[in-house]
Parts: structure tokens; C-alpha cells; sequence
């Protein structure tokens, strides 16, 4: 789990076992290289400690025939300026966790192509670690994120439309969703159970698709700071005993 990996250019590499780690992962030196994830239809699960790297003509995929979903657990930043394509279909995917307890997390780079499945944020106990989106492109599956500990912030420069949540989700008291881009929208569907913090600084928010989709104080913090936020039914409060914080 200490040792360093470097796809070098022209070589492909598989993963075909699972509970794999190493510290920092780089594939590709510039020229075309390639990391599948996964050879049949064995869910395989696998964990970088530090940074990963995804060079210029090189990336890191699921092939179409691996007909499962794999995990990849991360601790340091992904840096992509090649390709990554995490959900070629929807029978063969990667979902990916970010686990660093006290570190903040980037996922950069100039690849236009990030295509990820689920999202497991779970840094220790505290929302101020947060898991920063910086890339000029940037898709996922519908109802991809999971917050746990830690915020999941976009900052993505492209113009994107994602839906992080697709049924009824809580932003848990130790977590955050912060959007803070102006070419973002962020669709959800339901209602956010608000323990945490949702802070929108920039960007389009419309929460929910139906009248009685609501944002509910559950005693987090909903920031408005910038940007435009729309919510299909009304920001709402848990019951009479709960305190309600919204800043604007």
C-alpha cells in the first residue's frame, strides 16, 4: 500500500483481484496507457492512498463487458487530463469514495471526459473537509451522491446539469453540498432532510419536481450567498421545536 504506481505510456493494465492499494497511482507519461477495472463480471475493489494521475492520451476505465460495480476508495486528489470514464453503460460501473479524514480532496485536470457513477463522501466527522469538483467537465448518474462526513463542493468551470439526488436524501450533520459555479445547475428530486449545511455561492439550484418537495430544517444551515435557488415546495422546518437557519 506504500508503493507508488506508474502505468508507463503504450501499456494496459487490469484489474482482476480485489483489495488492491497503493499510494500514488499515475498512468500514462505522456503518451497512450490505459487502467480497466475489472476483466468479467467479479465485483473488484481497490483503494489509493494518495494521489492518482491520469495523463494526456492515457485513462482509466470500466470495459463495457466487466457487467458489475466495482469501488474505488480514495485518500488524495484526482487529477485527470486524459480520460475517465467510470460508467460506460449502465450494467458495468465504478463507484468511487472519497475517504481522507483531514484533508481536503480536488478532482482537476484539463480530460474532458469525467464520467463517474456513485459518490461516497465520508472524511472523518467534520463538514469543513471538503471534496472540491474543479474540472472543465463533469457527469454523473442520476441520485449519485451519498453524503456522509465532509461537503461536496462543484466548481466545476463547464456548463453541466447533474442531479445529485433522485429521491428524498439528508445532508447529515457532519456533511455539506455547496455549489459554487455559475455555469451549474444541480436538479434533485424530493426532499432534502437539511442536518447540515447547503450553501449555494453561485449556480442554479432547483430542489425538487413536485409541489410537496421541500427543503426541511432538520437544525442545518441553508446559505444563499449568490446565485439562483428554486424550490418546488417550501422551505420547511422538522417540527415546532426545530431551529431553523437560513443566511442570505
Amino acid at each position: 500500500a506504500s508503493d507508488n504506481v506508474i502505468i508507463t505510456s503504450t501499456h494496459t493494465v487490469t484489474i482482476t483481484a480485489t483489495g488492491l492499494a497503493c499510494h500514488n497511482l499515475t498512468i500514462g507519461q505522456g503518451g497512450a496507457a490505459m487502467l480497466r477495472i475489472g476483466n468479467n463480471n467479479t465485483s473488484r475493489t481497490f483503494t489509493v492512498w494518495g494521489n492518482l494521475t491520469v495523463n494526456a492520451n492515457a485513462s482509466m476505465v470500466v470495459p463495457t463487458t466487466s457487467n458489475n460495480t466495482h469501488r474505488m476508495n480514495v485518500y488524495g486528489n484526482i487529477i485527470n487530463n486524459g480520460t475517465v470514464d467510470l460508467h460506460p453503460d449502465n450494467n458495468s460501473s465504478c463507484d468511487v469514495s472519497f475517504l481522507h479524514p483531514y484533508n481536503n480532496q480536488v478532482l482537476s485536470g484539463s480530460g474532458t471526459t469525467n464520467r463517474y457513477n456513485n459518490i461516497t463522501v465520508d472524511k472523518g466527522s467534520d463538514k469543513t473537509r471538503i471534496v472540491d469538483v474543479q474540472t472543465s467537465s463533469f457527469v454523473a448518474t442520476a441520485g449519485f451522491l451519498t453524503l456522509v462526513n465532509g461537503t461536496f463542493k462543484l466548481s466545476i468551470a463547464g456548463t453541466i446539469t447533474l442531479t445529485p439526488f433522485s429521491v428524498t436524501s439528508d445532508i447529515p450533520l457532519h456533511a455539506g453540498l455547496w455549489l459554487n459555479s455559475s455555469t451549474v445547475t444541480v436538479n434533485t428530486t424530493g426532499d432534502i432532510n437539511l442536518f447540515g449545511d447547503l450553501t449555494v455561492t453561485s449556480g442554479t439550484l432547483n430542489v425538487g419536481s413536485a409541489a410537496d418537495d421541500n427543503v426541511v430544517s432538520c437544525g442545518g444551515l441553508f446559505t444563499i450567498n449568490g446565485g439562483a435557488v428554486s424550490v418546488a415546495g417550501r422551505f420547511d422546518r422538522l417540527n415546532t421545536a426545530t431551529l431553523t437557519r437560513l443566511t442570505m
